[in-house]
């Protein structure tokens, strides 16, 4: 296993150690299963590796705090729309190369089109139905043809990275996710970096690409990505000198991290919020009057006081407090046992047989409570909302499984509740999560139907200009409220731990290793 330790060689005159210029290995909780972003089932962490292996046409940048996102330019060097607002049309930078050296071309960003909706891969992130076409121009001239205008087309057509015609449309789209580790046998790349070593689900070694159209970047020439399921190994690895970043840290261990020499921590915002899914399909979440019964009767103020040591903020709406569209006037529900009984007596719910646990037409109020393995603190929150559901009658039977079991179980409908979480893309269109249209698909977990939710998630996915439909958007996050078909628990801060040796460490709300190619030992 590779070490930073074993590799840095002692400084002179001190006894002491110095990094290696040229080597970082960043140690991450999870597991990592593709280099393909559109077939990979590990999420964040594709997502992540994506980013540095395979550019998008622009960058999104970390502004969404104070409004809709803006981009950059990267593998477009510019862009433009039509009078009609429906054709965007993008020019690559000239002299643009994959790292085997073949050109990369606007028939590169039509194939990744075609793979992002093809119904044989089924990628959860694909654009839109709005986006009609991808038509090729010339070498470095692509047109986007959008059915109407919408405040998505940006987002649409930037969405993941480009990827390399040349080599993947070797491998038919059908045969794509029956087929996991070809794609890393087949590589080209037009990111900072690229894959020398492959061992997932535990590690992968990336080295610089050298056609990289950056020349002076990426200033670390080797980075080792590892992943454990563990924090306490996590930590281990950072403490031993086996890693020079690691994320995400406990908020439990920051203050001890702080105090320890060497060490450096941040804390960002993370767009990410962690809810009880009610499955609505189940009789006893069919009601909102139960749901909110439910959500009163747990002390979530306690649970992030105890699980998250200041690391996180009770949440409220899908919408986190750091992006421009929260709506300030929303509240989380307070925590009131009294009131909790009170709306499930109206509902029926009393212990008619006086065996502590409430019931209806003779049927008891108890369920299962799943959330994922290797998550201690989304386990000790199910204890506490175990025992707070005990004192107004409720048996919640918490129980865990791992992370793709737990996947398949909300996407099959084959749960009661589920403690799990969503990171909200910035262009809010909240339709993959609530809308009845997204029930089938499997996305909208518990099966919630609102006529009222369902017009307003069509209007803002139709505007033109998201602050044109601020309104709609605080009333979406009331209505949401109102129903609680979801309970929301905490909106995190993500902290990240590193050498202090190591800079500019920036992470922000669109990953902890954004701006890596600048990272350098100092």
């Amino acid at each position: 296993m590779l070490s930073v330790l074993s590799l840095l060689p002692a400084c002179a005159g001190t006894g002491g150690r110095i990094p290696v210029q040229d080597l970082l290995v960043v140690g991450q909780l999870g597991a990592l299963d593709n280099v393909n972003e559109l077939v990979g089932e590990s999420g964040e962490h594709n997502r992540a590796l994506s980013r540095l292996l395979f550019l998008p046409l622009l960058e999104e940048l970390p502004d969404f705090s104070v409004g809709p996102p803006t981009y950059a330019p990267l593998l477009a060097e510019s862009w433009e729309r039509s009078e009609d607002r429906t054709v965007l049309t993008f020019h690559l930078r000239p002299g643009l190369e994959w790292s085997d050296g073949e050109p990369l071309t606007a028939e590169d960003v039509h194939f990744t089109w075609l793979a992002q909706v093809s119904p044989d891969i089924a990628w959860p992130l694909a654009p839109s139905s709005n986006l009609l076409d991808v038509e090729v121009v010339d070498a470095v001239t692509v047109r986007f043809r959008f059915a109407r205008p919408s405040a998505n087309q940006l987002s649409d057509a930037v969405a993941g990275g480009v990827l390399p015609r040349h080599r993947w449309s070797e491998l038919p789209f059908a045969s794509w996710r029956s087929n996991p580790h070809w794609f890393a046998e087949n590589l080209a790349v037009s990111g900072p970096y690229t894959v020398s070593d492959w061992a997932p689900p535990e590690s992968v070694e990336l080295t610089a690409n050298p056609r990289y159209h950056r020349p002076e970047r990426p200033r670390l020439h080797r980075v080792v990505l590892r992943f454990t399921k563990s924090d306490v190994a996590l930590l281990a690895m950072l403490r031993a000198g086996e890693a020079g970043l690691v994320a995400p840290v406990p908020a439990r261990d920051r203050a001890r991290l702080d105090r320890e020499p060497g060490v450096e921590t941040l804390d960002y915002p993370t767009r990410q919020v962690t809810f009880l899914s009610w499955n609505t399909r189940r009789p006893q979440f069919a009601e909102a009057s139960v749901r909110r019964a439910l959500g009163l009767a747990i002390d979530r103020q306690e649970i992030v006081d105890t699980i998250w040591f200041g690391g996180a903020t009770v949440g409220s709406t899908p919408i986190p407090s750091s992006v421009w569209a929260r709506d300030p006037t929303v509240s989380s529900l307070p925590f009131d046992a009294a009131e909790a009984r009170e709306l499930l007596a109206a509902a029926g719910w009393r212990d008619h047989d006086g065996d502590g646990v409430l019931d209806r037409d003779g049927v008891p109020f108890r369920f299962e409570l799943l959330t994922n393995s290797g998550n201690e603190q989304r386990w000790d929150a199910l204890q506490m909302i175990r025992a707070d559901l005990a004192e107004v009658g409720i048996d919640a039977v918490p129980r865990r499984l791992e992370l793709l079991a737990v996947g398949a179980a909300l996407i099959e409908s084959r749960y009661d509740a589920a403690l799990t979480a969503f990171g909200i893309d910035t262009h809010l269109d909240l339709g993959f999560a609530f809308h009845s249209r997204s029930i089938e698909a499997g996305y909208n977990y518990g099966g919630y139907r609102s006529e009222a939710v369902d017009r307003l998630l069509d209007t803002i996915a139709t505007a033109e200009d998201r602050r044109s439909v601020l309104a709609e958007l605080h009333e979406l996050q009331r209505a949401l409220y109102r129903d609680q078909p979801v309970l929301f628990l905490w909106e995190p801060r993500g902290v990240v731990a590193f050498a202090d040796t190591l800079v500019p460490v920036r992470p922000n709300e669109l990953g902890v290793l954004r701006n890596l190619e600048d990272w350098e030992w100092r």
